[in-house]
């Protein structure tokens, strides 16, 4: 059988339209979660630019006040993966694709468990301003074993994304 996927959205009409291309494309394998990911389970006041597709609505403070001009904070769940993986009886994960918008050293907390126990890949933004911090959890929550890849964008001359790969991955 195919592999499950898992979406998490934490603005509710990009979490509509994001159901309504899963249900167009007939996956039955892809599932949208109306909540962002963080280091535990809460509620939050997001910073939501607006429009229908908001890429940088962001749970840092820090990340709004220096990318975004106007937002509008608005309330939205919050889960750790880890205590979320545990209540729907998700017990492997093999590849974690990670854009947060400067929140990824706290979604990186809320998932340690399964990093440590799952080793997976994971393909993470990091932005310049936040590489340090997920630097160090990525050394903290992972122990150790895991290369720090940057992928290579083309013309870009910096790229944004990474690929985390444990280092006795045998994929």
């Amino acid at each position: 059988g195919a592999k499950e996927i898992h979406a998490f959205e934490p603005i509710a009409r990009i979490c509509a339209i994001l159901r309504k291309n899963i249900e167009a494309s007939q996956f039955d394998n892809v599932t949208a979660w109306h909540c962002a990911v963080g280091q535990s389970d809460t509620f939050a006041e997001i910073q939501d630019p607006g429009g229908d597709a908001p890429t940088s609505a962001s749970l840092s403070t820090e990340f709004s006040k220096s990318h975004l001009s106007t937002t509008t904070p608005t309330r939205i769940q919050v889960v750790a993966v880890d205590s979320w993986a545990e209540v729907n009886g998700i017990h492997a994960i093999d590849l974690i694709k990670l854009d947060v918008e400067g929140y990824e050293e706290f979604a990186l907390r809320g998932m340690a468990e399964i990093i440590r126990r799952d080793r997976p890949v994971i393909l993470i933004e990091v932005l310049d301003e936040f590489e340090e911090r997920i630097r160090t959890v990525v050394d903290q929550v992972f122990g150790f074993g895991y290369s720090w890849n940057r992928i290579d964008e083309g013309s870009r001359t910096h790229s944004r994304n990474v690929l985390l790969v444990p280092e006795d991955a045998t994929r």
